[in-house]
């Protein structure tokens, strides 16, 4: 069982960088979501649109108010308009900044599942090997004991003197068909 999968050990290592490395790169490639992504470009388009609509409203207005003020001067804008549109490009501003800042995707968060993508398929391909490994053996296992029938089908005479002892206690020695009762097992049993 050892001997073909050591063998396989070095292309494990080998394949088990290239895979780390390759998952990682993609993912850093493109952190988070599609739809993650999507927002946060979304929120830096905001970020200046948002501002520039509360400022071009900010300015009709003012303009508007100095064209109508010409006739009737109750139509000026106190301070209260100056500081309420101050706020509203601020908060225009401030807000997609904000969640631009806080939505970004993250590099480490996207190397992390990057490492584990790759994690994730070095050891299916890992699996994959050590069953078809598995499967070889078994095989050969089955073509073993079909040989071995046929061998002892034919009436050949085994020298239980020229056998190893491992074998001789595999082949010949019968287990006890009913376990002794009041028997402590050792570890020689």
């Amino acid at each position: 069982m050892q001997a073909p999968l050591t063998a396989l050990k070095p292309e494990w290592r080998v394949r088990a960088g290239n895979e780390l490395e390759t998952a990682i790169q993609q993912s850093i490639a493109a952190p988070g979501t599609k739809s993650h992504r999507a927002l946060h470009s979304a929120l830096g388009w905001l970020c200046w649109l948002l501002p520039l609509a509360a400022m071009t409203w900010a300015g009709y207005r003012i303009v508007n108010a100095f064209r109508l003020g010409a006739n009737d001067p109750a139509a000026y804008l106190s301070t209260n308009f100056a500081v309420h549109s101050i706020l509203l490009i601020g908060l225009a501003w401030l807000v997609p900044t904000f969640l631009y800042i806080k939505l970004k995707p993250s590099r480490e968060k996207a190397a992390a599942r990057g490492a584990r993508a790759g994690l994730s398929a070095v050891t299916e391909h890992i699996n994959q090997q050590v069953q078809g490994s598995l499967q070889q053996l078994k095989q050969d296992q089955q073509r073993r004991l079909g040989e071995l029938d046929r061998i002892l089908s034919s009436g050949v005479k085994i020298d239980d003197q020229v056998l190893p002892k491992a074998l001789q206690r595999m082949l010949i020695q019968e287990p006890p068909a009913v376990p002794v009762t009041g028997v402590r097992a050792t570890d020689q049993s």
